[in-house]
């Protein structure tokens, strides 16, 4: 039986922001989440299956009163827990509890799309956002738990990349730059005016593969493009596939279990799937969705050599298995679609050969 070794838990879609990428349309109120005792037995019933790591997101997860029971829960089984934040409910008494738990079990994701108030704060929907966000990494990182600084790249904050960076390795965290926005819920009004050009998204990625090179071994930057993209010397495993359909799934907040996070609104026709929810586990266990749902018996018969376009040709597929299915589908309408970056960059003759069968 395969291993479910990790799960995007999305425990609540409220949100006392309004990001105009919101891939979830997240706001103030969220139908039907799920109760303290209901994620606690998926917790159970996930850790029978081989769970070891938990990212908690939202919404924003500290809309949630009981976050700290749930990062508790989830402790307790031995699972290591990543929290992605906007940052701006981050206090020093809710940081303090975060430090009676282990270092090596819990980092925290914080969002930083510009490195002044203005860029941040009209990406982010509210005023005073940049503050609030800069008061939480402080927090974290005076408080010496493990912390990532995230960006979306866009248009807006290109030229403010360099000054976000130098200010997360200040704060001694980990940085990473989300390549685009995924054109669903409030971000399908704004993706195709704020992504880059495949051209310019490249030439940027090169300067920064060029820094990655020189930074000392106590910076880390991850830039989270297919790893056919990424010069070979450059590949991690953050750059590797999400492992989707075979160790990994999402759940959303009213117990949908899905590909992923950000998938609940799609459907694949090309594979026979109509829907990527594959159940609720309010009416079943996750081992039984997880195991023998016919969504994921049909994601766990996709071969690699099934892809199209570009990738049906790449080199790492097997490895990449097509990267982001969601952003494929979306772009193309079928779950077999090629990468749009990578189809888009091979469109353009930006394809690294060497990366082509």
């Amino acid at each position: 039986m395969p291993e479910l070794i990790s799960i995007y838990f999305n425990i609540t879609n409220r949100c006392n922001l309004k990001c105009i990428h919101c891939g979830l349309s997240s706001g103030v109120t969220s139908e039907r989440e799920l109760t303290f005792q209901e994620i606690k037995n998926v917790i159970d019933d996930a850790c029978e299956l081989g769970l070891r790591y938990v990212t908690l997101i939202g919404g924003e997860p500290f809309s949630r009163k009981d976050l700290i029971k749930i990062v508790q829960e989830l402790i307790n089984h031995d699972v290591r827990v990543a929290i992605s934040t906007n940052g701006t409910l981050l206090t020093s008494t809710i940081v303090a509890e975060f430090c009676n738990f282990p270092r090596e079990k819990i980092f925290i994701g914080i969002s930083l799309d510009g490195a002044t108030p203005n860029t941040h704060d009209t990406f982010r929907g509210m005023n005073g956002a940049f503050d609030l966000a800069l008061r939480g990494i402080r927090l974290v990182s005076e408080n010496k738990i493990p912390l990532l600084i995230q960006t979306v790249l866009t248009k807006n904050n290109i030229f403010e990349i360099n000054e976000i960076m130098s200010m997360a390795f200040r704060y001694k965290a980990w940085y990473r730059i989300i390549p685009s926005i995924l054109a669903t819920g409030r971000g399908k009004a704004v993706a195709s005016d704020l992504n880059l050009p495949i051209e310019s998204l490249l030439k940027f990625c090169a300067l920064l593969f060029k820094k990655k090179r020189t930074l000392p071994s106590d910076q880390h930057l991850v830039i989270a493009i297919p790893p056919a993209l990424t010069p070979p010397d450059l590949i991690e495993y953050e750059s590797l596939s999400c492992d989707w359909g075979r160790s990994f799934c999402g759940i959303l907040p009213n117990g949908d279990v899905s590909l992923c996070h950000a998938s609940d609104f799609c459907g694949g026709a090309s594979v026979e799937i109509p829907s990527f929810i594959a159940g609720n586990v309010r009416q079943q266990k996750i081992g039984q969705i997880f195991n023998e749902s016919e969504f994921f018996k049909k994601l766990r018969q996709i071969n690699a050599n099934d892809l199209k376009g570009v990738c049906s040709r790449c080199c790492v597929r097997k490895d990449c298995r097509g990267y982001c299915r969601v952003r494929a589908y979306v772009e193309y309408g079928d779950i077999l679609a090629p990468e749009p970056l990578c189809q888009k960059a091979y469109e353009q003759g930006l394809f690294p050969k060497y990366a082509l069968e």
